[in-house]
């Protein structure tokens, strides 16, 4: 489905098919964006083995991937990080600050320099320890989030099978505006409802991050 025809199924679903509409062309197509993004957010559909290539410089550890192939879009989710210089790749092992700090002391002031063996990521940058001391290009893999959609013809960067129920989203978010005709909460949360069980529960800001470091998850005992 494209963005025409998601609209066409909102103002089915939503009784709004007689001009005026009740919300505007503009209005839904924002709440379809918002829609795709967190079912990409919920449901990791998204997945570049490439999705942030960008050349290192020797002596610099900090590179910014906020952008990728998804041109408009963001890596938010890292699982693998490969670093090429002349033609040899090297894997790097994504890890926290302390580990980082331990394995490789002196990497937050780029004190330390040589093959870089791990990175720590950051809510926006990606910071490779130890410095390189060498060029290369740097090869991120991740999840992400995509392009918006602008044009009737655009449609969700993600499998169609998904399409329909994104329309739920842009319901949920149009009841639950504060209007004398339109307001109905309980529409609202139905609708969000659906959302929610297709696509799976909200992610919180971390996103996951922490599952994807070195730190041990694991039970404590402690005896009295």
């Amino acid at each position: 489905m494209n963005l025409k025809a998601l609209i066409a199924r909102f103002r089915v679903l939503a009784n709004d098919k007689a001009e005026p509409y009740f919300w505007s062309d503009e209005e839904v197509s924002g709440w379809l964006n918002d829609a795709v993004h967190e079912a990409c957010l919920r449901g990791r559909l998204l997945h570049s083995d490439d999705a942030f290539v960008t050349d290192v410089e020797r002596g610099r550890p900090l590179y910014a991937y906020a952008t990728g192939e998804f041109a408009a879009g963001y890596v938010y989710e890292i699982d693998s990080i490969r670093f090429v210089s002349d033609g040899k790749p090297v894997c790097l092992k994504l890890v926290s600050p302390e580990t980082a700090d331990v394995c490789a002391p002196g990497w937050r002031d780029g004190a330390a320099t040589g093959l870089p063996v791990y990175a720590v990521q950051g809510d926006e940058k990606l910071t490779l320890a130890p410095a390189p001391d060498r060029n290369g290009r740097l090869f991120v893999g991740g999840y992400c989030l995509p392009r918006d959609m602008e044009e009737d013809e655009d449609a969700p960067e993600i499998n169609s099978i998904h399409h329909r129920n994104l329309v739920y989203w842009a319901l949920a978010e149009a009841f639950s505006i504060p209007d004398t005709e339109t307001f109905d909460p309980q529409r609202s949360e139905s609708a969000r409802r659906r959302f929610e069980l297709y696509f799976g529960l909200p992610t919180d800001s971390d996103l996951r991050r922490i599952t994807r470091e070195d730190t041990l998850h694991l039970n404590r005992h402690f005896w009295i």
